[in-house]
């Protein structure tokens, strides 16, 4: 994948970008076939922002959505002119007032400026079965594919198969929403919903993992594979942080071994060519489109701590 070469300006697609919250980190990306990308960022536990923007630049426009969850790994996809992005969803507040646990996926169309959707506002969701919470997404539209990954297994199926599945009633399990800086009263319930039932299909593959990586920051699914990134940022002094990717096939088998990416760990090289100078730089999300891999990593540094920066690495071939 070529991310055993030492940085270069040419692996930069994106550096010191502003999502729409600068003090707060970046939990995926995703890039449209016009080149925006589109980052997630958690405000207030309660709100996920989508931002879109170009390369290296300040957002252009945000959308909102409340009480979905982490917002770990989201896709884009483009149909019709439209823009859709899949993220998880019906998350339950934790005692640290924090939103995990989410029992669905949402298919839901980039609308910008509005702020304000909670779960029942996103209408097109996607179930995996009641054993099954933390789902977070990936598509691969060229290959019609769509991977879910819960509770360290990966769920593989067709995406127009997924997308083509009647909406059933389903009863989700119990979860907490609101109250804290929300303005919303704190409910605790089992909401009833519309979903598409993903366990009336048959997977094209379904395997778990070992957990034996960092932390695990974001997955993407292309041409019949699995790309899982994982990794920490570091403790922002001048010590690099630190990032791996490994490569599965759709039956878990490696495709590639756990590999470290060593254009982080120069962190004078990080600083010449003005992404941070502490050496801070947090895994968060994988991409694949047209045999590139990108990699998106959150910067900070000791001179300027509060600000947190997107930036995207790119490398090809992709494998």
């Amino acid at each position: 994948t070529g991310i055993t070469k030492p940085l270069s300006e040419e692996m930069i697609f994106s550096k010191k970008a502003s999502p729409r919250f600068t003090t707060s980190v970046m939990q995926s990306f995703d890039i449209d076939s016009k080149s925006n990308i589109y980052y997630s960022q958690i405000r207030t536990n309660h709100r996920v922002y989508i931002s879109r923007g170009k390369q290296s630049s300040t957002y252009t426009d945000c959308m909102a959505v409340w009480y979905t969850g982490h917002g770990s790994n989201i896709a884009v996809e483009e149909e019709k002119n439209e823009v859709y992005i899949w993220i998880n969803n019906y998350g339950s507040k934790n005692e640290e007032g924090k939103y995990w646990h989410s029992q669905t996926v949402a298919r839901i169309p980039y609308t910008p400026e509005k702020l304000d959707l909670r779960p029942e506002d996103c209408t097109d969701n996607y179930y995996l079965g009641a054993n099954w919470n933390g789902l977070n997404p990936a598509i691969d539209v060229k290959n019609d594919m769509l991977a879910i990954y819960a509770n360290f297994t990966y769920h593989i199926y067709r995406l127009s198969e997924a997308k083509a599945l009647p909406m059933e009633t389903i009863q989700l399990a119990e979860l907490t929403y609101g109250g804290g800086s929300s303005g919303d009263p704190e409910v605790t319930e089992m909401p009833i919903i519309q979903a598409h039932n993903l366990a009336k299909l048959s997977p094209i593959g379904v395997f778990k993992v070992e957990q034996t990586w960092d932390h695990w920051q974001g997955f993407d699914i292309a041409d019949g594979k699995i790309y899982q990134f994982d990794g920490g940022g570091g403790p922002n002094d001048g010590t690099p942080g630190n990032a791996a990717l490994t490569v599965f096939d759709l039956q878990g088998n490696i495709v590639e071994e756990r590999t470290s990416v060593a254009a982080i760990s120069d962190v004078q090289r990080l600083a010449a060519l003005g992404i941070t100078v502490s050496g801070y730089m947090e895994a968060e999300g994988v991409k694949v489109h047209d045999d590139i891999l990108y990699l998106g990593f959150a910067s900070r540094s000791s001179d300027d701590d509060s600000n947190r920066r997107s930036n995207i690495l790119r490398f090809q071939p992709a494998l």
